[in-house]
């Protein structure tokens, strides 16, 4: 950590370098006056031999790296004073990179989110939902929800699926103090959270105990829930909450990202055959997740799936269509349909494509700028700097700009995601490791389009701009 203190101790930094300096000249005049010369002398002959002290001192200066670094800040400020003097370039500039960086990394969160890791779940990929379609229905009319018999058919007697969960939504309502709270909920089936595969983030998930009768009531409440209704107050794990008239302890909350049913609480609950018919259907319908076995195709699992929903057609034909089809679909595509993604693609090139518009037209706007201080640049060449010294001007203006069309833009791209993310069951909004990630790469392709013009910069000759000064 000592160039960390070097760079936050200048002053004690100097003092030292001009001790040990002194150090060294010391020595030398004290090695010529051992060799028998006056100390006057002694002193003159050091000091011709050493030079001047504050040459030394540049040249030290200028082998640490934290020099550069005050050079950069330097430069950064200079280039700051500059943006300020002339705000409609900036405003202009910064607009176009924030509009192209907030667009791209809203819609690149929600691609990242929705496409290619929607869901923390283990084993994510293999996880299936069945559906029945009326194959009589001019617009595919399907059901995705079983009653209890049906549910208990297709988990028990497959031979496709190597675990299978269910759960049914229900509106809960949280009383308390004399006010009432309407959540969303669900009641799982044994095994949810242990087929699921995500650790709670406080507390403990649902257990099988939780499910025996006679078990105390219980209940699992979502993160983003806790953080937003309940201000992230972790002695709430152990309290009783009276939940549709029943007092429920809560014993956890789940992950971040858990966010299976789209619901705010899980409660236990097991499907068993007093969930019978009233006025001829069933009170209550369950939907299904189903874990593939290893090796089994979707279209080996339809055909599976079709022989127990033939029998169960002809044990309840009210609730089947005359022509009906099964279908399984990966657990993915059924919350992101496909008509769903190819507009998210379509929209992440269109955005990619804004944003290098907005990256050639700040390169553009640097350039023109830089060829305006064309004479300033070779005046600057003439007295002695270096052409990095110029690089670093010009890229000083264009990452202040970046830095600040950065800012905006994800600022903006958080709200934009979170309404587009939220519009998709399921699926959890971004974390802060892909808005990182994608600041570092927009960084990046900024820093690219503003070299273009530094480069420029740094190519003028002095004798050519200044020839008519």
């Amino acid at each position: 950590m000592r160039w960390f203190r070097r760079l936050w101790q200048k002053a004690l930094t100097e003092r030292r370098l001009d001790s040990e300096l002194q150090f060294h000249l010391e020595q030398q005049i004290a090695d010529y006056v051992a060799s028998g010369l006056p100390p006057s002398e002694a002193r003159r002959r050091a000091s011709l031999e050493f030079g001047c002290l504050e040459r030394f001192k540049e040249e030290c200066r200028e082998a640490r790296w934290e020099n550069h670094l005050d050079i950069f800040a330097r430069d950064f400020r200079f280039a700051f004073r500059g943006l300020l003097k002339d705000r409609r370039f900036a405003l202009i500039s910064i607009f176009a990179l924030a509009l192209g960086i907030g667009a791209s990394t809203a819609i690149f969160s929600v691609v990242d989110n929705a496409l290619f890791e929607p869901f923390p779940y283990k084993d994510s990929r293999h996880l299936v939902v069945i559906r029945i379609h009326n194959r009589d229905s001019a617009d595919r009319e399907w059901r995705g929800a079983f009653f209890y018999p049906e549910l208990r058919e297709y988990m028990a007697y497959n031979h496709v699926f190597d675990a299978a969960v269910a759960n049914v939504e229900d509106d809960i309502v949280y009383t308390a103090g004399g006010t009432t709270f309407r959540f969303g909920g669900d009641y799982v089936t044994p095994g949810t959270f242990e087929f699921f595969g995500v650790p709670p983030f406080m507390g403990r998930a649902l257990e099988p105990s939780d499910f025996q009768p006679g078990a105390p009531p219980v209940f699992v409440l979502r993160y983003a829930t806790w953080v937003s209704q309940f201000q992230a107050d972790p002695a709430l794990i152990g309290k009783t909450f009276n939940l549709n008239g029943i007092s429920r302890t809560l014993v956890g909350v789940m992950a971040p990202r858990f966010a299976w049913g789209g619901v705010e609480l899980w409660l236990p609950r097991s499907p068993d055959a007093v969930e019978v018919r009233l006025d001829g259907h069933f009170r209550r319908y369950w939907g299904m997740v189903a874990h593939l076995r290893p090796g089994v195709s979707l279209r080996e699992a339809q055909a599976d799936l079709t022989v127990i929903a033939q029998r169960l057609a002809i044990l309840y034909p009210e609730e089947y269509p005359k022509r009906f089809s099964i279908e399984v679909d990966s657990f993915a595509h059924a919350v992101v349909p496909e008509q769903f993604r190819k507009i998210l693609y379509v929209l992440f090139a269109a955005v990619v494509l804004l944003l290098l518009i907005g990256c050639a037209n700040v390169a553009n706007l640097l350039l023109a700028r830089a060829t305006t201080r064309e004479r300033e640049f070779a005046l600057r060449s003439a007295l002695g700097a270096a052409r990095s010294d110029v690089l670093k001007m010009v890229l000083g203006k264009g990452l202040q700009l970046l830095l600040l069309g950065i800012a905006i833009g994800l600022a903006a791209s958080f709200a934009v995601s979170r309404l587009l993310v939220s519009q998709l069951w399921g699926v959890s909004p971004h974390d802060p490791l892909t808005l990182a990630a994608v600041a570092s790469l927009l960084l990046l392709v900024g820093l690219m389009a503003c070299w273009i013009p530094a480069r420029r910069a740094t190519r003028v000759n002095p004798s050519t701009a200044l020839r008519y000064e």
